[in-house]
Order: structure tokens, then sequence, then C-alpha cells
């Protein structure tokens, strides 16, 4: 199979498999919260983030591990793979006896730790331990799943991921419907995922029948290797925790824990809004790389300034209609008593303040593939450092006097400075770009159509409020309509409109006509 076969499969199986997730968690999360309730949602949500911690235990060398399997199996070393292969499964594994331990202890002080409702201090350490020790057990088989990449089949990894995705959410349903709980559900949770890696065991196995795991072949050689290629990467991986997650536990420190629910469901969906541009970003590594390699900057330069137009752009479409439509969204999707709660900012307001960071940060995804593709990871990961740490102070900081709303912009202020401001310059520095140029080729266009977009879209909010999906969805595709218009028009050259809409349909009207003509 082609290259270009290969991505385009990839992609695919992962926008199939990110479909999937969204679905599921768009009829699942209202149903979760209705059936636990504010408080205990919240504590679903603290112990979900407390995991997210875990992956920091690692060291980085999950990351490793996929590098030396992927360069090990294209330079045909079997020995070296399997060194690797028996490393990795050795190490990891002692990380997840790391991780059982510390999520027992988290569970024995968890009344000393956070807020914790009366006569609930019993559930929420059960829950901790159980989805902890599930972390546990995906570190000892964080190898076989790292194969999927090393081969490149990312199909056969989506479907997968899918599958156990779908098993998941009708467990859980069916448990909750059975009055089972928290504790049901961290059960499920922990049963589908030990599903999910036994099954990537297997097949990984079946991908690569040479790869062999002994403790003999463990090598004090490969783990100086992939400790040394993980260290930057495990820094910043530990900051984008640090950003992550670090809400829902300020939250929990400061503040009764169902504050948690609303902020964390607008944080939710505020990330799969940053999944759609990551994914996107994941396209450009490899070819920054190849530009690196051949010493093409020129390329380079040209590659980051019209990439990161379009994608800015993107963000600015997607993250508009978002904001504007969210209060009417959250409404019909969780109820106006769980939207709009009376203690709280309502969900649809920390959802904006939360995405507006996201758009300024998502459209310098294309500046971070390249920092990684020129090398520079001790610079990105000194940036995400900076940023974490920041907003950490900041949510603590702000949250004592402004609540949710503080918290939230402890999260927007750090991305504008650290993402918005301080990355691009560092790039355009890295590739000799002026300031002037950046601001010509990345930033004009844009801010005339999100200037555009204000002034436009604003008629939309004099509506009265939408008590129905279908009168949402009708008004929702209106506006989109009237936003593409406006970004096709405003925020693309002509040139660049007719690239990408004339020559295309050119084209396939041309190939329609073939076929009929034979």
């Amino acid at each position: 199979m082609s290259l270009a076969r290969t991505l385009v499969r990839n992609i695919a199986s992962n926008w199939v498999g990110y479909a999937v997730q969204v679905v599921v968690a768009f009829f699942l999360t209202p149903f979760i919260l209705h059936a636990l309730g504010e408080a205990r949602y919240g504590v679903w949500t603290l112990a979900i983030g407390i995991t997210g911690y875990y992956g920091l235990l690692d060291l980085g060398f999950s990351a490793g591990v996929t590098q030396y399997l992927t360069r090990y199996l294209a330079t045909r070393d079997i020995d070296g793979l399997n060194r690797t292969a028996s490393t990795g499964v050795f190490v990891l594994s002692c990380c997840g006896a790391v991780v059982f331990l510390a999520s027992l202890a988290i569970a024995f002080n968890v009344s000393n730790l956070f807020h914790i409702p009366p006569g609930g201090t019993r559930e929420v350490a059960l829950v901790v331990a159980i989805t902890g020790s599930a972390v546990a057990i995906q570190f000892g088989f964080f190898t076989y799943s790292a194969v999927f990449t090393a081969v490149q089949r990312f199909d056969l990894s989506s479907g997968i991921g899918v599958a156990t995705r779908i098993l998941s959410a009708g467990a859980t349903v069916v448990c909750l419907k059975l009055g089972y709980g928290l504790i049901g559900l961290s059960l499920v949770l922990a049963g589908t995922n030990l599903i999910d890696y036994l099954i990537r065991w297997r097949v990984a196995t079946r991908l690569i029948p040479s790869v062999r795991v002994s403790p003999r072949l463990v090598s004090q050689e490969v783990l100086r290797e992939v400790m040394k290629f993980g260290a930057w990467n495990l820094v910043i991986t530990g900051s984008v925790r640090l950003i992550s997650y670090t809400d829902s536990l300020v939250i929990a420190a400061f503040m009764p824990v169902a504050a948690v629910a609303p902020f964390a469901i607008a944080a939710s969906l505020r990330s799969y809004f940053d999944d759609i541009f990551v994914r996107v970003g994941f396209v450009f590594f490899p070819a920054a790389t190849e530009l690196d390699a051949q010493g093409d900057r020129v390329g380079l330069a040209n590659l980051y300034l019209v990439s990161s137009k379009f994608v800015f752009l993107g963000s600015i479409l997607c993250g508009s209609m978002a904001i504007l439509w969210a209060r009417e969204f959250f409404q019909l999707w969780l109820g106006a008593a769980y939207a709009e709660p009376a203690a709280y900012p309502s969900v649809a307001t920390l959802f904006g303040l939360l995405l507006f960071g996201s758009m300024v940060s998502v459209a310098q995804r294309i500046g971070y593939q390249v920092l990684l593709g020129i090398r520079e990871v001790g610079l990105l990961a000194a940036l995400f450092a900076a940023e974490g740490v920041m907003n950490l102070v900041m949510s603590i900081v702000l949250v004592r006097s402004y609540g949710l709303i503080g918290v939230a912009l402890g999260t927007l202020i750090p991305a504008v400075v650290f993402e918005g401001i301080l990355q691009p310059f560092f790039v355009c520095r890295a590739l000799r770009i002026s300031l002037s140029a950046y601001c010509r080729e990345v930033l004009f266009r844009p801010a005339i159509v999100a200037l555009l977009l204000v002034l436009v879209l604003v008629s939309f909010t004099l509506l009265e409020p939408l008590t129905q999906w279908s009168s949402l969805f009708m008004w929702a595709s209106a506006s989109s309509l009237m936003a593409s218009v406006i970004v096709v028009s405003a925020g693309l050259s002509r040139s660049e409109r007719e690239s990408l809409l004339k020559r295309p349909i050119i084209i396939g009207i041309a190939k329609f006509r073939a076929v009929l003509s034979t």
C-alpha cells in the first residue's frame, strides 16, 4: 500500500473513532449526570481526573518505547525490536505497580485530600482504587498497544477502540439502570479497559509474529536510549496534563465537590473542539520533519504560514458557532437545572471562556508540529511547563474571589500568553520569519473574518430562546452557512478560493462526464 493511501486510511479511521467517541459522549453524559446526581458526578469526574496524572509515572518511557519499536521495525532489526518490547513490558509493568500503590494511598486518604459529602468517603475511596487499578493494568499492556503505531495500523487500533467504547457505553447504561452507582460504573470502566488491552495484545502478536517478550531480553542499553528520548516528552506530557486536569482538583480543593460538575461538562465539550484540530496537526509533523531534514527552511516557512492561516480560520469558524449556540445546546442537552445551576455560573458561560482559549491554542497546532519537526523539543517543553505553572497559580488565586469563573480565566489567560503570543514568536524566530510577515500572512485575514462574524452573527442572539432540537439544528445550520461564506470570501485569497473550490469542482465535473461517456 502506498504511503498516501496508508495516511488516508489511518486519518479516516481515526476520524471514525473520534466520531463514535463524540456521539457516545453526547448521549451518555446527560444520562450519567442524571443517574448519579450533581455531587456524585463530580466525584466521578474527580476520580477520572486523578487517573489522568498517573500517566506521568511512566517518566516518558511509553513515548520512547513507541519511537524505538517503530525504528527497529523499519530497519528489520528483530533483535532490537524484541529487546525494546521486553524492556518496555518490564519497566511499564513496574510503573503499573507504582500506580496501583499510589491509587491505594489516595483512596485511604481521600477524606483528607478533598471535600467529600458526608457518608460518601467509602464509596469515593473504592472508586479511586478501582479506576487506579484499571490504569495500572493498562501500563503492563501498553507495549503491545504501541505495536499498532509501529506498523501504522491505526485502522485496527481505532476499530478495537470503537468496539470496546460501544461495549462500555452499553454496560454503563445497564449498570446505572440496575442501581449499581459509582462503584458499578468503576467496575464497568475497569472491565472494558481490560478487554480492550487483551484484544490489542492478541492482535499485536499477530501483526508482528516475530515479537518476543522475555526477562532475559531486558536491556540496560535500551533503557538508557528510551529514557533519553522520553525525558523532554515527559516534561511536555506533564505540562499538558497539568493544564488539562488541574482545574477539577483546584475546584474540589477550594469549593464544594458539586461545583466540579458544571465546569467538567464545559471542559469536556471544549476538549472535543480541541481534538478536531489536534488531529489535523498530526498530519503536518512528518512534512515539517522532512523539510527540516532537507534543509528547506523556505518551504518550512511557507508550510507554517499558509497552514497556520487555514487552521486559524477553521478555529474561528467552528469556535464562533459553538459559542453562539452554546446556551441553547446545553439547555436542551442537560436540562435547564443542570445547564444553569442556581449556585454557579451557567455551563455555557464557562464553556465560552474555555473555548476562547482553545481557539487561540489550536490555531497554533502547526507551530507545535514545526517545533517538533525541527527538534526544538526543549523550547516546546519550556513553553508548556511555564503555561502549566501559570495555569495552576492563577486558578488557585482567582478561584478564591471569582469561583468557577476565576478557574476558567486561569486557563484562558496562560493559553493566550504562551500559545497565542510566545509560541508563534519563537517559531518565527527559528524559521527566520519577520513578525510583520507573520501578522500579514497569518493574522490579517482571520482578524477581518472574526470582526465580520461578530457583526453579522450577533443578530442571531436576538432570537427567542430555542426549545427544540429541530429549531436549534435549523438556525445553527443557517448561521454556519452564513459564517462559511464570510470565511471563504474574506479569509481566503482569490487564488486560494480557486484552488480549494473552483478547481476541484471543474475536475469533478470532467471526471463525471468521462464516466457518462463510457
